[in-house]
Formats: structure tokens, C-alpha cells, sequence
């Protein structure tokens, strides 16, 4: 087959595959593309963009001892508003401790999707859940302590400038929860 041949049969058949996919008329059908662009529930979100601080509080295991550092999250609109992205700084054990945070609303899942990495762990947690009555809570796993651990985030939604935090771990498969982190941020002006 000559190159022009193939380019002709790749690019017609190209052009039959776009055409049967614009065909497909009814919203949510098997095999229709999800709309583009920025999730309108993520609308919801938007007075998070800015500074926001707080004295975040830490335990590493559930009869440890709460240790209190100052820190901030900033967040910001990313992928032309499909996303906010958070980055977090403190101080933890001594040392700087960074993390990054992605938000999201799955369209085709009715769920919120958020993603976190950090400067201590290396590695990417991902957690999905429901907004109701103002609490966004996700759920996932991730390995702590040697061992994998059920993550519960709870975030209540206060204000316009204020918020309060909460991540849960269970090491055993949900039947006890203990509190890992907490804090109240606070808009900065």
C-alpha cells in the first residue's frame, strides 16, 4: 500500500469515526463524550482562590501528642478553571513539609475527586466523595506507618473566609476512626 493510500484510508477512516460519534443524539448515552470544559459545580469553589492560614494540628498515632505548626494553602484555578489546585507549606518534626492538592467535580461519576502529594511520603493519593450540607468529605487509602491505612478528609465549609479540616485514618478496614490532622483556616485579606 502507498504512503498516500494509507494516509487516504487512515483519515477516511478518521472522518467515519467522528461522524458516528457526533451522531450519538442523547444526552448521557453509552459512548458520548462528557461535556468540555470547566464543571460548573466547581463554581462552588471559587472563594477559595487566595491565601489562606492557619495553626495546623498533627499526630502520628492515635494516643500520640497533638504537635502545632502555623501554615498556609494557597489555592488557585488551574486547567483554565477544570481544576483548583492547593499548595500547602509548614513546618513539621523540624523540617519544611510541602503539598500539593488538586480539586475537581467528575461530571460522569457526580463525584469530587481530589488529589495529594507531598514532600515527606513521594507518592499521590487520590480521594473521592460527596458534597453535602456544606461538608466535603473524600474517602481513599494511603500507606502510613507501614501500612494501609483508610483516609477519611472532612472539610465544613464556614464561611466565605473560613473553613475547618479534618483527616481520619482506620487500620482496621473502617471499624475504628482516630483524627490525624485538624485545623481552621482563615482567609487572608
Amino acid at each position: 500500500m502507498t504512503v498516500r493510500r494509507l494516509l487516504a484510508f487512515t483519515l477516511s477512516a478518521l472522518c467515519l469515526g467522528v461522524m458516528a460519534f457526533a451522531q450519538n443524539d442523547k444526552p448521557g448515552a453509552e459512548g458520548e463524550a462528557h461535556p468540555m470544559g470547566p464543571p460548573e459545580e466547581l463554581k462552588q469553589f471559587d472563594f477559595l482562590v487566595g491565601e489562606w492560614t492557619t495553626d495546623i494540628q498533627i499526630k502520628m498515632t492515635p494516643e500520640g501528642e497533638w504537635t502545632t505548626s502555623p501554615a498556609t494553602m494557597k489555592y488557585e484555578k488551574g486547567m483554565d478553571g477544570s481544576c483548583i489546585r492547593g499548595s500547602f507549606s509548614t513546618d513539621f518534626m523540624g523540617m519544611p513539609f510541602s503539598g500539593l492538592a488538586t480539586l475537581t467535580y467528575h461530571r460522569m461519576k457526580a463525584k469530587w475527586q481530589m488529589s495529594w502529594i507531598d514532600n515527606m511520603g513521594a507518592y499521590q493519593s487520590l480521594y473521592e466523595g460527596d458534597l453535602n450540607d456544606g461538608i466535603l468529605t473524600l474517602e481513599g487509602e494511603d500507606l502510613a506507618m507501614g501500612q494501609i491505612n483508610l483516609v477519611r478528609d472532612i472539610t465544613t465549609l464556614k464561611s466565605d473566609t473560613e473553613f475547618d479540616w479534618e483527616v481520619h485514618f482506620s487500620g482496621d478496614g473502617g471499624k475504628t476512626w482516630w483524627t490525624t490532622m485538624k485545623a481552621s483556616y482563615k482567609k487572608k485579606s
